[in-house]
C-alpha cells in the first residue's frame, strides 16, 4: 500500500512538474522575441512581445518589451497599435530611459499618420514636463513646425492653379521616405485604387483590348471604352478618376475616366510624353513627363504648364506627397529618387 501511494505522489508530481514546465517563462518569451527580430521575423517577434506584456505585466523587463513591441509595430506601419503600446508604455512607466524617443514616435503618428495637432500638441507638453528643455524637445518642436506649416504650404499649394505652380528646389534622395508618400504610382498593366477595393487592368492582357475595373474579389465590374491599348492606368487617391495613356504612331494621348460619370476624356497628346501620370492628393491635377521634363495640367485638362527644367526620363515609380508640396521620381536604371518641391510662380509685377 505504501509503494502504491509512493508511485502515485510520484506519477502526480511528475505530472505537475510537466505542466509547469510546458507554460514559457517570460525571460524565454522575451529572448524569443529578440530572436525573432533579429533575423526579420516581425510578426512572431510582435506575437511573443504580446505575449510577454499580456500574461506577465510585472516582468522584470516588461518596459523593454513594450517599447519593443511598438517600435516593431511601428516599423510594420501598424500605427493604431503602436499608438496604444507607445501611450500604454508612457502611462505605466514614467521614467522609461527610452521614454522620449516614444514619445517621438507619437507625435509624429499624430502630425502626419492621424493628423490630430491636439494630442501632437500634448505629447510635446508631457516630454516638457518630463524632461524639461532639452536637445530632443528643441527637434520635437522643429519637427512639429516643419511638419505643420508643410500642411499648410501643401494646401496652399493645391489651391492653386496649375500654371500657378512651378518646381522649387530639386534634390537626389536615397531613400522614399513612406509616411510622406502614402500612395506610391508604378508602371504597370494593372494596378489597386488606393483603397484596394478595385483593380482596372487590360482585359486578358492583350494590347488592344480595354481597360476593365474588377472588385477586389476579381468579379468584372465593367470595361473602359475608348481605353484599347491603354497602358499604365493610375487611379486618382479617392477612387474617381483614372487616368491612362494610349500610344499610336509615337504619339501618346493622356486620357482620364471619370468612374462616377462613366466618361473618357483625353486631356494631352503629343511625341515624347511618358506614360507615368500622377494624380494630386484630392484629384485634380496632374503631373506627367513630356520632352524629359514634368508637367501640370488640371484633370479636366487645362491650364497645362511646365514646372521645370529636372530632366527625367523612363519614369518608373512616381509619388505625390500626402500635403501636396513634393513630387519624387524614381527612374529605370537609378537607385536614388529625385525629389521635387513644389512652389507657387513669382510673378513680376510691373515687369515690361
Amino acid at each position: 500500500m505504501k509503494l502504491r501511494k509512493f508511485f502515485a505522489a510520484a506519477v502526480i508530481g511528475l505530472l505537475f512538474a510537466s505542466v509547469i514546465y510546458s507554460a514559457e517563462s517570460p525571460e524565454a518569451l522575451y529572448n524569443r522575441a529578440n530572436a525573432q527580430a533579429a533575423i526579420g521575423d516581425s510578426a512572431a517577434a510582435i506575437d511573443l512581445f504580446y505575449r510577454v506584456i499580456e500574461d506577465y505585466p510585472k516582468f522584470t523587463y516588461a518596459a523593454d518589451a513594450m517599447y519593443r513591441l511598438g517600435n516593431l509595430l511601428y516599423r510594420t506601419e501598424r500605427y493604431e497599435e503602436s499608438e496604444r503600446v507607445f501611450n500604454a508604455l508612457a502611462g505605466k512607466f514614467k521614467n522609461y530611459k527610452h521614454l522620449d524617443k516614444a514619445y517621438e514616435k507619437l507625435i509624429h503618428i499624430y502630425v502626419e499618420v492621424y493628423p490630430d495637432n491636439a494630442k501632437a500638441d500634448a505629447i510635446r507638453d508631457k516630454y516638457k514636463k518630463r524632461f524639461g528643455i532639452t536637445p530632443v524637445l528643441t527637434a520635437i518642436d522643429k519637427t512639429l513646425t516643419i511638419l505643420k506649416s508643410d500642411e499648410q504650404q501643401g494646401a496652399k499649394i493645391l489651391a492653386l492653379d496649375a500654371h500657378q505652380i512651378t518646381a522649387g528646389r530639386a534634390s537626389i534622395v536615397p531613400r522614399l521616405e513612406k509616411e510622406v508618400f502614402p500612395v506610391r504610382n508604378y508602371i504597370l498593366d494593372g494596378v489597386y485604387s488606393a483603397d484596394r477595393k478595385f483593380m482596372v487592368k487590360k482585359d486578358g492582357g492583350k494590347k488592344q483590348k480595354n481597360l476593365v475595373i474588377y472588385d477586389a474579389a476579381g468579379r468584372k465590374i465593367k470595361a473602359i471604352k475608348q481605353s484599347a491599348g491603354g497602358q499604365a492606368p493610375q487611379w486618382s487617391w479617392d477612387g474617381r478618376y483614372i487616368g491612362y495613356t494610349i500610344l499610336t504612331k509615337k504619339v501618346r494621348k493622356i486620357m482620364v475616366y471619370d468612374v462616377k460619370k462613366n466618361k473618357v476624356k483625353k486631356l494631352f497628346s503629343g511625341k515624347n510624353v511618358e506614360p507615368m501620370l500622377l494624380f494630386s492628393p484630392k484629384g485634380g491635377k496632374i503631373v506627367f513627363i513630356y520632352n524629359g521634363n514634368p508637367w501640370i495640367m488640371e484633370n479636366t485638362g487645362n491650364n497645362i504648364s511646365f514646372l521645370g527644367k529636372i530632366k527625367l526620363k523612363k519614369v518608373l515609380m512616381a509619388a505625390w506627397s500626402q500635403y501636396g508640396e513634393k513630387l519624387i521620381f524614381l527612374q529605370d536604371g537609378q537607385r536614388d529618387f529625385n525629389l521635387i518641391e513644389l512652389e507657387r510662380k513669382r510673378l513680376l509685377i510691373g515687369a515690361k
